[in-house]
Order: structure tokens, then sequence, then C-alpha cells
């Protein structure tokens, strides 16, 4: 911890030279919301029934088929080839048989390949 205290604190005393470029550099930058693949609100009125409000979201994310969706996400992203892509809602599923067992990832929107399994 000590470390990087001082390392922040070097970095204060670090110079910083201004650039001025000829032109304005452009950055092209893209948004996407991947949608969690699931009404939240519904979920939430069905607990505390917290097994049905799994169910409900899970089966959600499955008819949202986000393995079908991803596809036209990339072709967009290749046309307009921009420098940042940010995405909001790039959720990990996970799920436990019960309170103590490990949990174990079944859906991942961040992997190259989507497949559901459950």
């Amino acid at each position: 911890m000590r470390r990087l205290i001082a390392l922040f604190t070097a970095l204060l005393f670090v110079p910083v030279i201004p650039v001025h470029a000829e032109e304005p550099y452009r950055i092209t930058v893209m948004s996407r919301n991947l949608y969690l693949g699931a009404d939240v609100g519904v979920a939430l009125e069905l607990i505390p029934n917290f097994p049905k409000a799994a169910q409900f979201m899970w089966d959600q994310v499955k008819k949202t088929d986000f393995a079908t969706r991803a596809p036209k996400l990339a072709r967009e992203s290749a046309q307009d080839r921009p420098e940042i892509i940010g995405v909001q809602e790039a959720t990990m599923w996970y799920c436990k048989k019960d309170l103590f067992s490990d949990k174990v990832e079944v859906f991942n929107f961040l992997r190259s390949r989507c497949r559901f399994s459950l």
C-alpha cells in the first residue's frame, strides 16, 4: 500500500507538457446497450419468490437470444470502425445449485461465442 501511495505522490510531480496538433484530432466512438436480457422490474414484482423471479429472468435471457443479435453488432462495428466502443449491460450470469455450492457461469456477454447451458 505504501508503494502505491508513493507512486501516486510521485506522479503528481511529473511535468505535463501540453501538445498542440496542427489539425483537430477526431475520434469515432460507438456506444451499444447489449440489454441484459430480462425485465428486472417484472422479476422484482415476483419477489419474495426468488426461484420464480430468477427463472423468469433466465427464461427471458434465453428468449432475447444474444447469440443471434451479436453478429449484427459486430457488423456495425466493422462497418463504422470506431476507435472506442462502449458497451452497457455486458452481463455475466451465474447459477448456484444451493446456498453453499460454487457459482457456475452460465452466460457471459463478453465471450466470443455465446452458448446457453442449463
